[in-house]
């Protein structure tokens, strides 16, 4: 991969701390960049407005921002749970056994070094298009990047 192990580490612990402070300790968390400005309180929007939704996240292209989500009242079993545990599941497969990436449908052809992309932001909006068609996809977070950045 590209990306400093540090940086890699850093990005994971973040995603295994949400998971387990969601689905372990049952807590609604507010999970932030660290390049987040708020100008008014979120949490009274949240808990009308939002209140029946599990995960609310910040858009981006092409759908969401990893970086700036609330989740509460998540369920174990519930989509919401699947979304959050699909996401470290892809992180550590892509961090810990970039060779992996071969086994995907689209990327047989990849040789090492692997790229990989393990890349929250990048699984996160894979796992959104995977539960909106129903099977799961790895095309513009993992086997794009793959593709791309071959020489």
């Amino acid at each position: 991969t590209m990306f400093s192990k540090y940086a890699l580490a850093f990005f994971e612990a973040r995603k295994v701390l949400l998971e387990r402070l969601v689905m372990q300790h049952r807590l609604n968390v507010l999970h932030l960049d660290a390049d987040t400005i708020w100008f008014a309180n979120p949490y009274p929007i949240f808990k009308t407005l939002y209140k029946d939704y599990a995960l609310i996240i910040q858009t981006d292209n092409p759908f969401v921002n990893a970086g700036v989500m609330y989740v509460q009242n998540v369920q174990p079993g519930d989509s919401a749970a699947w979304v959050i545990e699909e996401l470290n599941r892809r992180i550590d497969r892509f961090t810990y056994h970039p060779e992996s990436v071969r086994q995907l449908p689209n990327s047989q052809w990849s040789t090492p070094p692997h790229f990989a992309n393990a890349d929250e932001q990048a699984n996160l909006n894979d796992i959104v298009a995977s539960a909106l068609i129903g099977r799961n996809t790895f095309a513009s977070g993992v086997e794009f990047y793959e593709a791309r950045f071959k020489r």
